[in-house]
């Protein structure tokens, strides 16, 4: 997603690599944008990523079926 965002802006061009460390240092990734096609009547890019991470921690979601936002939004 974040080389989707930095081409959306202009900061990124498709064939450019980029690299990019996690947050804590808990990787290091390598991607690079490798076309673009489209979903629906949406323009968007094609990306490949390499590199290692380490599992930091675990995460459990819970959904409040009464929270309007619960099963997630859309910005456009």
């Amino acid at each position: 997603m974040m080389m989707a965002t930095f081409e959306a802006r202009g900061k990124m061009k498709i064939g450019e690599p980029i690299k990019s460390e996690g947050l804590i240092s808990s990787g290091q990734f390598e991607g690079e944008l490798i076309g673009e096609t489209t979903l629906g009547n949406y323009r968007a890019v094609i990306p490949t990523v390499k590199g290692t991470a380490k599992v930091t921690g675990y995460a459990k979601w819970l959904l409040d079926p009464d929270d309007p936002v619960g099963l997630g939004f859309v910005i456009r």
